[in-house]
């Protein structure tokens, strides 16, 4: 099992990856950030308990800002 610290670094690693990905789709970078949550369990949708729980958690979400 990872430290919580551990995990918050890979959880930001991820969240950087997509905002890579979409800077390099032409998405203006000045338009979005990156925010890993690691372990933090308030924004958990699954059962960290179980392998598919954990696969639910792993995921991006992209909300718009703009109005």
């Amino acid at each position: 099992m990872m430290s919580d610290s551990s995990n918050m670094v890979l959880s930001q690693k991820r969240a950087n990856g997509i905002l890579e990905y979409l800077i390099k789709g032409g998405v203006d970078p000045a338009r979005m950030s990156a925010k890993g949550f690691g372990e933090n369990q308030t924004y958990f949708v699954g059962d960290n308990k179980t392998p598919e729980g954990r696969q639910k958690n792993r995921r991006v979400e992209i909300i718009s800002v703009e109005k």
